[in-house]
């Protein structure tokens, strides 16, 4: 929700007539209120302006709202089951940044803005690596059509639906050895217990080419393709808890 005048603590009115139009300087200490750790932008009544100050401070021009950025790079692109994974939240993205899936493993980045931030961002204020060059607009508008297919991402979420139940049967055979499940559609995380390394797990899950990667607090991510089979993810399931039960056992020893 936008920050109300009158709430930001830092009035710097040395600055604020050194350099007419700006009302306030912006610190982390004025943002710790409203539960904000960084923002990108500060939207005011009329334009964006946001001055860098040499203190390392922001000051605004005019009445602040903070924008919201969805970062959809990883999580985007029917991962969690829907098109963008802010769709579920009740949330309205002021920015969607989209990557990865978007190409199909062809790089490719893109962003997607309301008219209002659209209009405010003049040429020469953003630009990309991976800038529109016709291969890979043309690999993502395949993509983009696979998913908006008819029943795909129904099917999507199907799926993915039979792959969390399946690992979570693996979680309550091993209730010792998985601390929880967490994530949504295709994008699933098993939090195994510090005694069982999820790296060793991710490591001796590969041997067998299940291909899983390692995450944060001890987390063995599962990322398959959208387009996974269902006798592809019972052998995956069946892979997770082969290797489950070697180190469980041998933790036992």
């Amino acid at each position: 929700s936008p920050i109300a005048r009158g709430t930001i603590r830092s009035i710097d009115t040395d600055v604020a007539r050194a350099q007419p139009g700006i009302h306030a300087v912006l610190t982390q200490a004025d943002l710790a209120p409203f539960g904000v750790t960084m923002l990108s932008f500060f939207l005011g009544p009329v334009e964006v302006a946001m001055t860098p100050l040499a203190d390392g401070r922001v000051a605004y021009v005019g009445q602040p709202v903070a924008l919201v950025i969805a970062d959809e790079v990883q999580c985007g692109i029917g991962r969690t089951g829907t098109l963008f994974a802010y769709e579920t939240s009740g949330i309205r993205p002021d920015i969607i940044a989209v990557a990865k899936g978007l190409g199909g493993g062809f790089p490719v980045g893109a962003v997607i803005a309301s008219e209002a931030v659209g209009n405010a961002m003049t040429p020469g204020t953003h630009g990309s690596t991976f800038a529109g060059n016709p291969l890979a607009m043309a690999v993502a508008e395949v993509v983009l059509d696979e998913l908006g297919a008819p029943g795909f991402l129904e099917d999507v979420r199907r799926r993915a639906g039979i792959m969390r139940d399946s690992l979570q049967a693996v979680a309550d055979r091993y209730e010792g050895a998985v601390v929880e499940l967490r994530g949504r559609g295709f994008l699933c995380g098993v939090r195994l217990t510090d005694a069982l390394p999820a790296g060793d797990a991710v490591a001796a899950m590969r041997e067998e080419n299940l291909l899983t990667v390692p995450a944060g607090e001890n987390t063995v991510r599962f990322l398959p393709p959208l387009v996974i089979s269902e006798e592809e993810i019972a052998l995956a399931a069946e892979t997770f808890e082969r290797v489950l039960g070697r180190m469980a056992a041998a933790g036992d020893g």
